[in-house]
């Protein structure tokens, strides 16, 4: 807003130049904007935070410098409308108290509407206001002096009585600025009993409008409630300098002061007759406009704590006492009334800063706060998150984070209602998609091989209930094969505990079936893993030979454990025995490998390092490439005992399995 130091000192005495006041404000955490010096005055533009509405007037600057200036004295006030008034019949009314808790006005006849004199003019310009005729400018200029908006009407356009009302579906209205407005039920109004006469707060009618030949005003004053007049300001993108202030909040107990302002400068310089008060609202009590006051407690030991230094309670209660609050001291607190125009002091803390504003930042020392700082406890989910990256890094992949959005349509989708771009208009229910998007870009960078994963969140829909999951996503392109990622997800499960994963067939929408699996521990899909579908890839122009895999991390962390088993290092060489099989697509390979591990308590390790499907397989069979590894803790074996034991494992897999055994490799170890 914009103040004149000439002005400002109508109100309040001080010794101070310009640039001392501006310089005192700006410490006192109201910093200038810019300033432009005049051959009598000084215009300066101060920025006033958004909840202090109060500091929006001269008389409110002066009541701050007042409290800054440690000034005991009251300001001067100007002269107001002290007489009942002549008894000019109308009636005002409020069918919303809510939204327009006081509402009062005054009928002034006879006014002669001219230009106004020199020295009003003059305070409007340096206020950046444009003159327009008496009438008008005296409500401007109580506007700048006390924060409070005013609107006249010309009474002879007025039928009947005044009325503070919500719009009705379909009215319009003509406003001041020449445009059609279209009014909905949301809309504060002022109407007579026939037609809206301006939008509340806002803008008024042109039709009602003070001009020329007006010989009798009607002059409100009211108070209405800032969200209201916030919605009405959105809705028709306008904002003028009665909804400015009526947004911040206006003092309700400054209403009829500002209206006897300008109704004794309408006396005054109009030469009108001014009439009665009227008034309509929630808070008149015996005729009296009572707004309930707010009552807050603010503990001296508090003060100390939050600004870290003491200052007496002396000092505390002089400073709240110079901004108007009523205060009561008791043993260890304050009892504190918070005057009308405070709107910005809700809490404790609020009363805090206001000491610390006042009392001065500069004598606050600057230190390190002292606190307690207790060490925050990792959760189980965050240490396996931690050990999983840990280990994926290892292998030499590399982490990205992908946004929540899925970069294609699924039949599982969940769509945005208020999306900002069509490509974020769809939620994620897998990570599968993310990683081809960051393939299809890499590789538009001209990245031909990578390895990638993801910790990050899914969206799943359920009975019409949202929820959030946290998934673990694998992805290798002309980086390894379907085996490779076996074993990185293996070796993962391995290393956090996860003991027992069994391996199976399983089909996933987004994956080729028979190029897919899944992984169970104790009997749950803990993940899968597998290729892509062709019709996925060939979308995002992705040529290379790509293999994926999901976990769903929520049931990783809940198998997982850090418990360790210690066991000494084998004493004795190791004996490997391949073996190739012919085995029905039918058979799992995990019942083939427990088979294989029930035969002997020397076979200590059984892998499949190959799958082949060709001409010299028969239909509907695949071959194995299997790897079994023989050991003992008490002795070297023999060659004849791992050939017994291999025999049985032959003979075993053809009985249960009518496995053909197609060829037998010996490789010792060790020695």
């Amino acid at each position: 807003m914009v103040y004149s130091y000439r002005w400002l000192k109508e109100y309040i005495d001080f010794d101070l130049s310009p640039e001392g006041l501006m310089e005192l404000l700006t410490f006192s955490g109201l910093p200038i904007e810019n300033f432009v010096s005049l051959p009598k005055d000084t215009v300066f533009e101060c920025e006033i935070p958004a909840n202090r509405g109060d500091l929006l007037s001269i008389f409110g600057m002066a009541r701050e410098l007042a409290a800054i200036l440690r000034r005991k004295e009251s300001l001067r006030l100007p002269p107001v409308f002290s007489e009942e008034g002549l008894n000019f019949s109308f009636k005002v009314s409020s069918s919303v108290p809510t939204l327009c808790p006081f509402y009062s006005a005054r009928m002034i006849k006879g006014v002669k509407v001219k230009p106004s004199p020199d020295w009003l003019q003059e305070k409007l310009t340096k206020a950046r206001l444009r003159p327009i005729n008496n009438v008008v400018d005296i409500t401007n200029l109580v506007l700048l002096e006390t924060g409070q908006p005013l609107h006249a009407f010309d009474q002879r356009k007025i039928d009947g009585e005044i009325i503070v009302r919500c719009a009705a579906y379909g009215e319009k209205l003509r406003t001041l600025d020449g445009n059609f407005r279209k009014l909905n039920q949301s809309m504060l109004i002022i109407a007579d009993q026939k037609k809206p006469l301006a939008i509340a707060g806002v803008i008024g009618g042109e039709e009602s409008q003070v001009t020329e030949t007006t010989c009798d005003v009607l002059l409100e004053s009211a108070c209405f409630s800032p969200s209201s007049i916030r919605r009405t300001t959105k809705s028709f993108n306008l904002s003028t300098e009665s909804s400015f202030h009526f947004e911040r909040g206006v003092d309700p107990n400054g209403v009829v002061f500002a209206l006897n302002r300008a109704s004794w400068l309408l006396e005054k310089e109009c030469e009108g007759n001014v009439g009665q008060l009227n008034r309509a609202g929630n808070f008149l009590r015996g005729g009296s406009f009572l707004f309930p006051s707010c009552k807050l407690e603010l503990r001296k030991e508090k003060v100390s704590r939050l600004l870290g230094i003491e200052i007496s309670t002396g000092e505390i209660k002089r400073i709240l006492t110079s901004l108007n609050f009523k205060v009561w001291e008791n043993e260890d607190l304050f009892e504190i009334e918070i005057p009308s125009f405070r709107h910005d002091i809700t809490e404790e803390v609020d009363l805090i800063e206001e000491v610390a504003r006042l009392y001065g930042y500069e004598k606050i020392p600057a230190g390190i706060p002292k606190a307690k700082i207790t060490p925050s406890s990792e959760n189980k989910q965050e240490k396996i998150a931690s050990r999983a990256r840990n280990i994926l890094v290892s292998f030499g992949l590399n982490e990205v984070v992908a946004p929540s959005f899925s970069p294609f349509s699924d039949v599982e989708e969940i769509k945005i209602a208020n999306p900002l771009t069509v490509e974020q208009s769809v939620l994620r229910t897998n990570l599968l998609a993310s990683l081809l998007s960051i393939f299809s870009h890499n590789v538009n960078q001209g990245n031909k091989k990578m390895g990638f994963f993801e910790l990050g969140k899914v969206y799943l829909q359920k009975d019409n209930c949202l929820r959030e999951k946290l998934m673990l996503s694998i992805g290798l392109y002309n980086s390894g094969n379907f085996f490779d990622l076996k074993g990185i997800l293996e070796e993962l499960l391995k290393r956090t505990g996860i003991l027992g994963c069994i391996v199976k067939d399983f089909n996933h929408r987004l994956l080729e079936e028979g190029a897919s699996a899944g992984i169970f521990v104790n009997n749950k899909l803990i993940g899968y893993f597998g290729a892509p579908k062709k019709n996925l890839t060939s979308s995002m122009k992705l040529k290379g030979e790509i293999y994926l895999a999901e976990l769903d991390f929520e049931l990783l962390t809940e198998f997982a454990s850090f418990e360790k088993e210690f066991k000494p290092l084998p004493k004795y060489p190791k004996i490997k025995r391949d073996l190739s099989i012919i085995v029905d697509e039918e058979i799992d390979w995990e019942k083939i490998s427990e088979t294989i591990k029930d035969i002997s308590n020397l076979i200590k390790k059984v892998e499949i390092f190959d799958v082949y499907k060709g001409e010299e397989i028969p239909s509907g069979y695949r071959g194995l490439a299997i790897s079994i590894l023989y050991q003992s803790s008490e002795r070297t074996l023999t060659k004849g005992e791992v050939d017994e034991v291999q025999g049985k494992v032959e003979k075993r897999l053809k009985d249960c399995y009518k496995i053909e055994v197609r060829g037998c490799l010996t490789t010792p170890k060790g020695k």
